[in-house]
């Protein structure tokens, strides 16, 4: 499956905000695929990208949409998923904790989201566990050893 982001849209200064199967993958120049792998569990080989909307099977939204809500950039969040719709293509869209913002209905978009009850979730919205290994988890485990 090939996915396409658009990179322009990236803003490291809110990191915290970026889809987080992005996350590996928007790294200095310098960082590694075995980096990659022991950071975040995942793989350059995992995913493959292009740069071509046309070439793409699905499309992400860069940041999360409270993003484009908090930094008032919610147009341009809007034209980009028209313009993957338009190629009858849908648009992942990161929608963090449980801020209740609206998207419009009329976007083809999959809403992944962090909470929320399943009765009361419309049908494209989907509650997922995060994408990447908490590394928080492991420096435990090493420290329950290293105690033991």
């Amino acid at each position: 499956m090939n996915l396409f982001f658009p990179k322009k849209h990236y803003d490291k200064n809110y990191r915290r905000h970026v889809f987080a199967l992005l996350k590996p993958f928007l790294r200095e120049e310098s960082f590694t695929d075995e980096e990659r792998q022991s950071n975040y569990g995942v793989s350059e080989k995992d995913f493959t990208f292009t740069d071509s909307i046309e070439d793409a099977d699905l499309a992400i939204l860069t940041m999360s949409w409270l993003y484009y809500k908090i930094t008032d950039q919610i147009e341009k969040a809007i034209a980009f998923i028209k313009e993957v719709n338009q190629l009858n293509k849908p648009v992942l869209v990161a929608l963090p904790s449980d801020f209740g913002l609206k998207i419009p209905k009329d976007l083809n978009v999959i809403v992944v989201r962090e909470q929320g009850y399943k009765s009361k979730l419309a049908q494209n919205h989907f509650c997922a566990p995060v994408f990447v290994e908490d590394p928080l988890i492991n420096i435990i485990n090493r420290l329950i050893l290293y105690l033991e």
